[in-house]
Parts: structure tokens; sequence; C-alpha cells
């Protein structure tokens, strides 16, 4: 299945986005970005500012139904992808565990710097995978 297009829609979507503020985002015409949702395959550097700018995996983008996922925001940042209505506990209950209110804002605070450790690390993660993509194509010449 062509979950390329799907997830560009599904991306665009879930954040609020019009095709022309997508277009901003990946410095195309709303055109492109229509194109990239009806199947047209993006260039390399513009999958690699999607995966970029939604903090995701490359080949989550090309590989998975994202629309099974939801996304959290922490700040701004999206920080990862978790199946919608999961039986998987939320790292916040912990702070319903505490009598202590500074206990409550320490546990939050590191929760928060967690999430964001995290989302630098599937940046860095996506990076890895757009350099060893772009190594691919060079190779075939």
């Amino acid at each position: 299945m062509d979950f390329l297009r799907l997830n560009i829609k599904h991306l665009r979507t879930l954040n609020g986005l019009t095709q022309a503020q997508m277009a901003d985002i990946l410095d195309v015409s709303r055109d492109k970005v229509a194109s990239y949702e009806r199947g047209t395959t993006p260039p390399v550097d513009i999958i690699h500012t999607i995966v970029n700018h939604f903090h995701i995996r490359f080949n989550d983008l090309i590989e998975k139904d994202l629309s099974l996922f939801e996304s959290k925001n922490v700040e701004g940042v999206i920080i990862d992808i978790e199946r919608k209505n999961s039986q998987s506990p939320n790292r916040n209950d912990q702070v319903n565990d505490f009598e202590n209110p500074s206990e409550i804002y320490r546990v939050k605070n590191i929760n928060s710097l967690e999430r964001v450790i995290a989302a630098q690390e599937i940046t860095i993660q996506t990076q890895k995978e757009t350099i060893q993509a772009l190594r691919e194509v060079i190779d075939r010449k």
C-alpha cells in the first residue's frame, strides 16, 4: 500500500495545517502538496523536511499507516507516536501518586525533559536514515 501519500495528508490534518501551510513548511507550492497527497512521490529532500518537521522516523513515514497512531505535543514539539486508545499506562499518571506539590512539579519536568530527549533521538535517527538513503542513491549512479 502507498502509505507515503496517506501519511503526508494525515500528518498535515493531524496538525491542523492547510495544504498552503504545509506548502510553506516544505517550501513548495500548494499544488505540489496536493500532488504528494494524491500519490506523486516527493523528492528525498522534501521527505527529509517532513520527517524532521514532524519528528518521525523516515521508515515510519514510508512503511507504516500513521493514521493508526496519534502524536503528542509538548511545548510545540511532537515527541512520540502512540497507538490510539492504547492500554499502555500514561507516564503522567505517576503525578497523581504524589501528595507533595513540589514532587508533582519535579516529575512533570522530568517527564517533559524525557519527551524532548525522545524527540531529539527521533530526529537524529531520521537524519541518519536520510543520510543512508542519500548514500544509496549516490551508489546507484
